[in-house]
């Protein structure tokens, strides 16, 4: 049986979840903004669940094969698995 990797390495699962939340908070936060400067409830309430829909995106986005490899080589912290060791030249 595999342990999955949110058990395995929680730390690295709450780092890709942070990061997920703030690129979401972040696309919709000068909407929201105006929105409550304005006394607008409804265009906050529709902005902030807006920026649901966007982290869910991103989460998404981030679970793809190619994405997690990309990740792995580039942004090996946001990667749901560290990257493996190098070979042993000595071997």
């Amino acid at each position: 049986m595999t342990i999955p990797t949110q058990i395995a390495r929680p730390w690295r699962t709450t780092i890709r979840t942070l990061f997920q939340g703030i690129v979401a908070a972040a696309a919709v936060a000068a909407p929201v903004y105006e929105a409550a400067v304005h006394q607008d409830a409804a265009a906050a309430t529709g902005w902030a669940a807006t920026g649901l829909a966007v982290a869910a995106a991103v989460t998404r986005v981030m679970a793809l094969p190619a994405v997690d490899t990309f990740l792995a080589r580039f942004l090996p912290f946001l990667a749901a698995q560290p990257a493996p060791p190098p070979p042993d030249p000595g071997v």
